[in-house]
């Protein structure tokens, strides 16, 4: 009878053994998830990014700076205000022309220079038309 209650005992306690390297086991699992979910804020540096379009967000999300190529060849980056609204925007066009133009709060051209392909350039007018 001695024999079985020992055996029982060693069971009993296997089991033990068992369910504690599961739990430290699961534990360990789940922190190394955690860990790996959460990306570290700060710099980061490349060598070379490359994409089709990027934006700056603030704090809220919001879009504050935007880039983005065509697939005609032009492409662009315009500042927005918190608002969401273009201040400052500046463009290569495919045909070779290209413009920088600043625009007030209700989206009107203020101030504007740019060039034609050819390399004329566009005096601004008072508008900025």
């Amino acid at each position: 009878m001695d024999t079985t209650q020992d055996q029982i005992r060693e069971l009993q306690t296997s089991v033990r053994r068992q369910r504690f390297a599961i739990v430290t086991l699961a534990s360990i699992l789940a922190g190394s998830a955690l860990i790996g979910a959460v990306r570290p804020a700060g710099d980061a540096t490349f060598d070379t990014i490359t994409c089709k379009g990027w934006k700056v967000v603030d704090k809220d999300e919001k879009a504050r700076i935007s880039a983005a190529t065509l697939a005609d060849g032009s492409a662009g980056v315009t500042w927005l205000d918190k608002d969401g609204k273009a201040r400052i925007s500046a463009v290569t066009v495919a045909d070779g022309s290209s413009a920088v133009g600043w625009l007030d709060k209700d989206g009107k051209t203020r101030i504007k220079a740019a060039t034609e392909a050819d390399g004329t350039v566009v005096y601004p007018t008072k508008d900025g038309k």
